[in-house]
């Protein structure tokens, strides 16, 4: 990449490697890093589609369809979303000064959680390995996968970066699902543990910030809990926006139907979402305490909310 094997033929810094299942290279010149289909598709796009027909042939994806491997005495079980995801380069494995990575930098996202998100140059057209039918376009976005309890891929999110066309300016998150009658989704059931304390906020991003935590990727059937949770204590930590009727009318609705919710302090009065309280200034795990602090149920939640609400 760096052109350092045209200067001395005999060095060879620039190595290819396993890491978790997948391929990923590294220049030791000029600290170049990235998964193999990531360069195969900056060098030569050509062979970067042959290199993902294969790599979905020998895991039995097809558009979106599942096989039998044919020699499943010969290698050991691949898991569908592990070859799906491997098409992608990871956060973690970009440059920092890949725009991806910039963009999580200044969310502050966790270091951490940047091996969980993933970059795509056109999130349409990969998009169509979850879900074939899909018309997605053809920005690039920073990949949520959302797996289930057995870390199998049940859809994603792409989160806008960069430029979009104009048409597209308006919509920051486009969410695709593997099963479109499967209802709701929820994101991080793969990494809660449903026997602990389980906060549950809105958004993706938001839960890689807090400890147990899982999101509804939206607000709609906010009471409709996966079967993973339905013993579990749950405490909704949604938007802090008092002005949003659908976020009360949420909150009124899980109340009623007897959960714990956070009804936020005065002291995040203006920030929207718990990114914007990190941005703030506001430690995570000060934001968790507060969280386990002001959550409410019965009358006294209804008394928070209508306070927090005025």
């Amino acid at each position: 990449m760096c052109g350092d094997s045209q200067k001395s033929k005999s060095k060879a810094r620039f190595y290819l490697y396993e890491k978790k299942g997948s391929f990923s290279c590294k220049c030791h010149n000029c600290d170049y890093s990235a998964t193999l289909s990531w360069l195969l598709k900056t060098l030569d796009p050509n062979l970067y589609k042959q290199y993902t027909f294969e790599v979905l042939k020998e895991t039995g994806v097809s558009h979106g369809r599942t096989h039998a491997h044919a020699d499943a005495h010969t290698h050991a079980p691949v898991r569908r979303e592990d070859k799906i995801l491997s098409l992608l380069p990871r956060l973690d494995s970009l440059p920092n000064d890949h725009p991806a990575v910039m963009w999580a930098t200044k969310r502050r996202l966790p270091k951490e959680s940047l091996s969980r998100l993933y970059y795509s140059e056109n999130y349409g057209e990969w998009a169509k390995n979850i879900d074939p039918d899909v018309q997605a376009g053809d920005d690039e976005r920073i990949v949520i996968p959302i797996l289930d309890m057995d870390g199998k891929v049940v859809g994603a999110q792409g989160r806008i970066i960069g430029n979009s066309k104009p048409d597209r300016s308006t919509i920051r998150y486009l969410t695709v699902k593997a099963d479109k009658d499967a209802g709701k989704t929820w994101y991080g059931l793969d990494r809660c543990d449903p026997k602990k304390q389980v906060i549950v906020v809105e958004g993706p991003l938001d839960s890689l910030f807090l400890d147990n935590c899982v999101a509804m990727v939206g607000l709609s059937d906010a009471t409709n809990i996966p079967e993973e949770l339905k013993d579990s204590d749950l405490i909704y930590a949604l938007d802090n926006e008092p002005r949003n009727k659908q976020v009360g009318e949420a909150m009124e609705r899980l109340l009623e139907d007897g959960h714990k919710v956070c009804v936020w302090s005065e002291k995040f009065r203006g920030l929207k979402d718990i990114n914007d309280m990190v941005l703030a200034g506001n430690g995570r795990t000060n934001i968790q305490y507060d969280i386990i602090r002001n959550s409410f149920s019965g009358l006294a939640g209804h008394i928070a909310l209508k306070r927090w609400a005025k």
